[in-house]
């Protein structure tokens, strides 16, 4: 089967990246693709050698390019790092996709904080929506 290397950019679109929900070729993860006669070689760029997002995004990927072209195609990649510049920031914005926060704080101990929070994320999950909780102790155990 013969394909372009603008026909794998179209299909690696489908590719979402999982922490800013954008396609992998708008959120500078593909920086290039190679087109070979049954290969593809994508040259992928994250914040960090080690990212943990790598894996995924690759597998993802190889499935997307064998989904489209067909299972026989070899997909191999090329992870480079980005140099953080001094001053700037790779990071996402950390609660870039919350929605609502609800704290429950109380200057004095033992007064429920915990069951509090707990019974209001089961509420809160229980109809429909998403929750996360976190039950810290800044200042150490009780």
């Amino acid at each position: 089967m013969s394909f372009t290397q603008e026909a794998i950019l179209n299909e690696l679109k489908k590719v979402i990246h999982p922490s800013s929900g954008k396609p992998v070729t708008e959120a500078g993860i593909v920086q290039n693709v190679r087109v070979g006669d049954n290969s593809v070689h994508v040259i992928l760029s994250f914040p960090r050698s080690t990212d943990p997002l790598a894996g995924p995004i690759k597998k993802a990927i190889t499935q997307a390019v064998q989904s489209g072209f067909g299972a026989g195609i070899q997909v191999t990649f090329e992870i480079n790092a980005k140099k953080e510049v001094p001053g700037e920031s790779n990071q996402p914005e950390a609660l870039s996709r919350v929605k609502n926060i609800v704290a429950v704080a109380s200057g004095k101990g033992g007064v429920g904080k915990s069951t509090v929070a707990a019974n209001l994320a089961v509420a809160t999950a229980l109809q429909g929506y998403r929750v996360g909780l976190v039950d810290a102790d800044v200042y150490g155990p009780s």
